[in-house]
């Protein structure tokens, strides 16, 4: 969230939440969509490593994710 928000982080019952909320996000829902579908491509930035690397520590942990999105929020389960 480059232009400010807040992020919440809780779990319950083993379940990790990540919730965000700001006025404004980068257009980036090819990004996020790398989290749930796991195409990493392979000229994906270093600095973006993260949408590549999330879904591999889930699925190491035989978890799945989920994300939610909408125009001033983000969910991330797992």
């Amino acid at each position: 969230m480059p232009y400010g928000g807040r992020i919440e982080v809780s779990c319950s019952r083993k379940q990790w939440k990540i919730h965000g909320k700001a006025k404004k996000f980068n257009a980036i829902d090819d990004l996020w969509s790398i989290i749930t579908a796991g195409n990493v491509d392979p000229n994906l930035a270093s600095t973006l490593v993260q949408f590549a690397m999330l879904p591999a520590a889930v699925t190491d942990q035989n978890r799945d994710i989920r994300v939610i999105k909408t125009a001033s929020d983000i969910t991330i389960q797992f």
